[in-house]
């Protein structure tokens, strides 16, 4: 195994998954298998995300055929295994998982760290590990034998979190009063990661697509991360299902 390759979960039973099972029906193994490539790769990427505008790419690298993998992809998506904006695709499952992943590793960096302070009773090295694990554990962190308490800079410790929201959020306004509304989600524990994985499905949403974008300030205050959206193509086809339904109830099929 490579030196940064990296474990992830996924269910011993996956290949069970009502969903799989459609995948699996219509594709074979040979589908089940070409799926979890995918997933593998997604899992690699900094965003978690692949474009379709390299899957010709993806074949060569995997050694598929594009025909194939272009099928395996849309089946995917109908099934609701993958997520798509039109420009790149997803699993909203596995996003949620890298994003827990990433948060545990990131403690156990920090944890080790604060050992280290600890052992060595350097305050350099106390304000290098101790102050960050409070985002990590929601509360004040002993700072040292004695039992005393450091009051952490909330802004500091959130600063990254809430730029990598606030560079992706498609209408910036008032980004005080947004840095705050995100702060206070951060010290409730909300996962950072959940609502990254929120906003990529609203920025692929039709109403974004159209361009009704909701502010920041009441997105955050609102917890519209968990919010199910609906994008151009979904809704395309939700419309087109209706028009038959109308036309089915009206006698015209």
């Amino acid at each position: 195994m490579q030196k940064n390759a990296y474990y992830f979960s996924h269910d011993c039973n996956a290949r069970n998954d009502e969903k799989i099972l459609m995948l699996r029906a219509e594709y074979g193994m040979e589908g089940y298998g070409i799926f979890w490539a995918l997933i593998e790769m997604m899992f690699e990427d900094n965003e978690t995300r692949l474009s379709h505008a390299r899957v010709k790419g993806i074949a060569v690298s995997c050694s598929i055929a594009v025909a194939m993998l272009s099928d395996v992809i849309d089946a995917a998506i109908s099934e609701k295994l993958f997520t798509s904006n039109g420009t790149y695709f997803w699993s909203d499952s596995l996003r949620k998982r890298k994003g827990k992943f990433e948060i545990g590793r990131e403690k156990k960096s920090l944890a080790g760290k604060a050992g280290a302070a600890k052992r060595w009773n350097t305050a350099e090295a106390d304000s290098d590990a101790i102050a960050p694990l409070k985002q990590c554990h929601g509360g004040a962190i002993t700072e040292n034998s004695k039992g005393k308490e450091s009051k952490v800079n909330k802004k500091k410790e959130y600063t990254d979190f809430f730029e990598c929201f606030w560079n992706k959020y498609p209408k910036k306004e008032n980004k005080k009063k947004a840095t705050d509304i995100f702060n206070r989600l951060m010290i409730r524990g909300v996962i950072p990661a959940e609502i990254m994985a929120g906003l990529d499905k609203y920025i692929g949403s039709r109403a974004v697509v159209d361009g009704f974008i909701m502010q920041p300030t009441r997105w955050l205050n609102e917890e519209r991360w968990n919010d199910e959206y609906t994008t151009p193509q979904q809704q395309q086809a939700k419309t087109i299902d209706q028009q038959l339904e109308e036309r089915y109830k009206n006698g015209g099929i």
